[in-house]
């Protein structure tokens, strides 16, 4: 049975926006509001969770929803003038203003981008690195000063040399010449990156003396970055079919509906490794919050225990046993190893329900960097 086209598309009746053969505009009002609901859903849990223990991360990714925020204004701007619509139902004058309105939100999006980047690998670097700078430190700062760069140099490789008015034109390339080009290696940057986000996180994850369950918790927490590369596929794809034979202004809304699934995931999955759940990985009380920097050294004994010989301090804590327990479960028989490790101390204990409470620090994290001899006797 053979449907007609008005059985397949209805009239619109009192419905906020309508999918027709000359208005597909419904679309990208779906993707633009579901993906500004979640993305903000999301950020309201992210305070909730860390709240007065709010770090460099959670700023830099305040400043990417703003912009991303922004972003999304411009897209409904564009859609109540008429994005998504054929040429039979706004003239070229109104076209032109959608297409500009559409060119300015693509900087914006690829800056939300970055900006979930570096909040991604400033947690990273928190979690990761020792009291002192390393090479965990330098590795993340670089990967941060890429990040945001590349972001800037995606934005201008979409839009540099092009007409602002011609953005919607689909398969005229006089506004834009090889612009199919450029979003190839463009999304080739964003898949790349991501990529390595992760690689990079599984490599330094093996440095640590964590169970192995754990280490694939954590490890899952930030892997679930990479559908990412699903989402950019998709909206390449559509938007590679709108400049080789679409129709202008109307056959870009399908791009436009993925590219905001794609700035939604992308923020919302900066939250995730911040889950309660992934983070008691590292420690066994939730998110206990001070930071502790204790050096203990002790010898071996024929048992496989240790011998605490002497405890330094910077500050005159008294650690509970369960805390020290820690240390004697490291790898016995490697001389001069060094290992991050989590306790908690007098001040700081954290409830076993994974209360986050704290009286002195807005760290989220207890990092408490271990040296220890050992020495057969």
């Amino acid at each position: 049975m053979v449907m007609s086209s008005d059985e397949i598309f209805p009239e619109k009746g009192s419905r906020f926006a309508e999918v027709t053969p000359d208005d597909h505009g419904g679309y990208a009002w779906i993707a633009a509001l579901l993906s500004l609901i979640y993305a903000f859903m999301v950020l309201v849990v992210r305070v909730v969770l860390k709240y007065r223990r709010f770090g460099l991360d959670d700023g830099v990714l305040v400043i990417g929803y703003a912009i991303g925020l922004a972003h999304w204004s411009l897209i409904f701007t564009a859609l109540r003038k008429g994005l998504g619509r054929s040429r039979t139902l706004v003239g070229d004058e109104q076209e032109a203003g959608i297409s500009q309105l559409v060119y300015a939100s693509r900087f914006l999006f690829f800056m939300t981008l970055a900006c979930s980047k570096c909040c991604l690998l400033l947690l990273i670097r928190f979690i990761f690195t020792e009291i002192r700078r390393n090479r965990v430190w330098w590795i993340c700062n670089i990967g941060i000063g890429v990040a945001l760069l590349g972001g800037l140099a995606s934005a201008l490789t979409v839009s540099l040399g092009c007409q602002p008015g011609g953005t919607l034109r689909g398969s005229d390339e006089s506004h834009c010449s090889g612009e199919a080009t450029r979003w190839k290696i463009v999304t080739a940057y964003e898949i790349l990156t991501e990529v390595v986000i992760v690689t990079i996180t599984a490599i330094f994850l093996t440095n640590l003396q964590m169970r192995l369950e754990r280490k694939s918790r954590v490890l899952i927490a930030f892997a679930l970055r990479l559908p990412i590369i699903a989402f950019t596929g998709v909206s390449l794809n559509y938007l590679l079919r709108h400049l080789s034979s679409g129709r202008a202004n109307i056959d870009i809304t399908m791009s436009i509906a993925w590219q905001e699934a794609w700035l939604c995931y992308s923020i919302m999955s900066a939250t995730i490794p911040t889950l309660k759940g992934f983070i008691k990985s590292f420690t066994t009380a939730g998110l206990p919050g001070a930071v502790l920097n204790t050096v203990i050294t002790g010898q071996e004994t024929h048992t496989g225990s240790f011998a605490m010989t002497s405890m330094r301090s910077d500050r005159n804590i008294r650690l509970r046993p369960e805390t020290v327990g820690h240390v004697a479960n490291a790898y016995p028989g490697r001389p001069n190893h060094r290992a991050l490790s989590f306790g908690r101390g007098r001040d700081e204990i954290a409830e076993e329900n994974g209360s986050t409470a704290s009286k002195g620090s807005k760290e989220m994290i207890i990092k408490k960097v271990v040296e220890w001899g050992i020495s057969s006797s």
